[in-house]
């Protein structure tokens, strides 16, 4: 009797995964919003959104049509952050903002143990890098009428690629993204404590966390729309006025433009997300001298400044 119902269990599984590798479910080229939670760095929470337009194929680049990613960081105006495309079943590509050059978002035809190569990966919103990882394992989740391919995913470490939060898998779910950063790639945590809060894709949510962890579960089918979360703080325009000097520095830099009787946390991490300076300081005038007072290694570091009251914008600044 057990070996029948081993072999109807084997059976139900081959075919679930047959009759999935057949259909893909990809990330939707339209009308659809990604809600990401991020820690402030000072035990409060703020919010940015992923969107897309609600017209698929919206954009032509290098004789391809992509569909345009808009950010809106708090209660800012949109910006535009880059363009995806699905491509064949499972694959889908994105260009970035800054470049013409398309590289691989996201390969579901793959399956345990291979290697994916070449990934854009979002260290952050305006700064993406391009990893190898390969996959450490997979399970489909059935959530409404659909059935999702989740893989998790470890970075390959080469010499030349840095290694970003190796005991962290990045996850990504058919249709939703990844469980960092939406419909871009990253880990849970990343350069700060971030994590998937919403999916939508037009009358429908498709993922819905309240939890500091992505969570299978959470993966779900309902109607309605993401809410965007009450208490959201308000940016001010310092964004586009900070000034960072001298970039590329050695040991000292001045930060200009800044706001004056605020409580700012100023931290420098490297690329893969290890904090190598922080300081806390109080603003009596719109200018800050920072001694970095160590030897780094040359490359590239990530300077960024928080408030009690808002975020900036990440400044990106060369080691010498």
């Amino acid at each position: 009797m057990k070996q029948i119902i081993y072999f109807i269990t084997f059976i139900c599984g081959f075919t679930l995964v047959s009759l999935h590798a057949q259909q893909y479910q990809p990330i939707p080229d339209s009308n659809a919003a990604w809600i990401i939670e991020q820690d402030d760095g000072f035990g409060g929470l703020y919010y940015h959104r992923f969107s897309l337009s609600p017209y698929s194929d919206d954009t032509v680049i290098n004789s391809k049509i992509y569909t345009k990613i808009y950010f809106r960081f708090d209660t800012s105006e949109e910006q535009y952050l880059g363009a995806f495309r699905n491509a064949t079943d499972g694959i889908s590509y994105y260009v970035p903002s800054e470049s013409e050059e398309e590289y691989l978002l996201r390969d579901f035809t793959k399956n345990t143990g291979d290697t994916i190569t070449n990934v854009a990966y979002s260290l952050l919103e305006d700064l993406t890098w391009v990893l190898d990882f390969y996959v450490d394992s997979l399970e489909y989740v059935t959530s409404g009428p659909y059935t999702y391919k989740v893989m998790y995913l470890s970075t390959v470490i080469e010499d030349t690629i840095p290694e970003v939060f190796p005991h962290e898998p990045l996850v990504w779910a058919e249709k939703i993204g990844s469980f960092g950063g939406g419909i871009l790639n990253s880990h849970r945590g990343a350069l700060s404590a971030k994590r998937l809060y919403c999916m939508q894709y037009n009358d429908t949510i498709y993922y819905d966390s309240y939890l500091w962890w992505f969570r299978i579960q959470d993966i779900v089918y309902e109607a309605g729309e993401c809410d965007d979360p009450v208490g959201i703080n308000v940016p001010y325009d310092y964004n586009s006025q900070i000034q960072v000097m001298p970039n590329p520095f050695k040991k000292h830099i001045t930060i200009s433009n800044l706001p004056e009787n605020d409580e700012l946390m100023i931290t420098i991490s490297n690329i893969n997300g290890q904090i190598v300076f922080s300081r806390k300081v109080q603003t009596n005038q719109p200018i800050e001298m920072i001694d970095v007072n160590q030897e780094l290694p040359r490359g590239l570091y990530i300077l960024k400044i928080q408030s009690k009251n808002q975020f900036f914008i990440p400044k990106k600044t060369i080691k010498l």
